[in-house]
């Protein structure tokens, strides 16, 4: 889905594309513009024994929010999408992994390692880069108990920001949503930018959970999901 189609939509309050996630978990949530638009759904079914993966549907022609509880309703009854990746996230020796036709693989089942599609040039950094659809190299930035930002490193612009944000106006007035705020012009894919959040953020989140219990731990195939220090190639596998 191109920036601008976002943009097209008749109630804008911003030159920039303002996303909001309806929940926190970002496991089971919908992404909505400020009117409360469905752009984006991620659904992580639970089963026994079953790694968990997240599925990230791109929407369309879904009808907006109308009522505080009904967005889910609403978009799931009246929207249709596509499928745009699906994350199966780390658990015990196994990495995180993407199956995505946004990034090439020479797997047969279509699959990367995150840790080959987001990059950490050094070991202990808060940054992940990767190269766009546009050939252009990004980095995501963490910062501490704010959120994460995008940057194109051709031009130093940053292209995203997110962080938990008291909503002044549109349907979510008055409410604190996490918020992604997106600068319209870039050449980068939306749907690529935000399957790399998604990933940084669930990073962000866990490395956060496990300071705050007491179990962090440092170490060289660091993977909560996913940015490692592996290949220079998006999609490389």
């Amino acid at each position: 889905m191109s920036t601008s189609s976002l943009l097209n939509h008749p109630y804008n309050y911003s030159t920039m594309i303002d996303l909001l996630f309806i929940h926190d978990d970002f496991d089971n949530t919908l992404v909505v513009t400020l009117d409360g638009r469905a752009q984006y759904e991620m659904t992580t079914p639970l089963f026994p024994d079953k790694p968990r993966i997240t599925l990230v549907r791109q929407l369309y022609d879904a009808h907006p929010k109308v009522a505080a509880g009904n967005a889910l309703d609403a978009s799931l009854k009246g929207g249709t999408g596509r499928t745009i990746a699906e994350i199966q996230w780390k658990v015990l020796d196994h990495p995180t992994i993407i199956r995505s036709k946004l990034l090439a693989s020479d797997k047969a089942d279509g699959s990367v390692r995150a840790r080959r599609f987001l990059q950490r040039r050094h070991r202990f950094s808060p940054c992940s880069y990767f190269v766009g659809d546009d050939g252009v190299d990004y980095r995501w930035k963490v910062t501490k108990g704010v959120g994460c930002a995008l940057m194109r490193m051709d031009t130093r612009v940053e292209i995203a920001a997110s962080a938990r944000t008291f909503i002044q106006e549109g349907l979510y007035a008055g409410e604190v949503k996490p918020l992604l705020q997106i600068n319209p012009d870039t050449s980068l894919d939306l749907d690529l930018l935000i399957m790399s959040f998604l990933i940084v953020e669930n990073k962000r989140k866990s490395k956060w959970r496990e300071r705050y219990d007491g179990t962090y731990k440092h170490g060289p195939d660091d993977d909560p999901g996913d940015g490692g220090s592996g290949g220079d190639m998006m999609g490389e596998a």
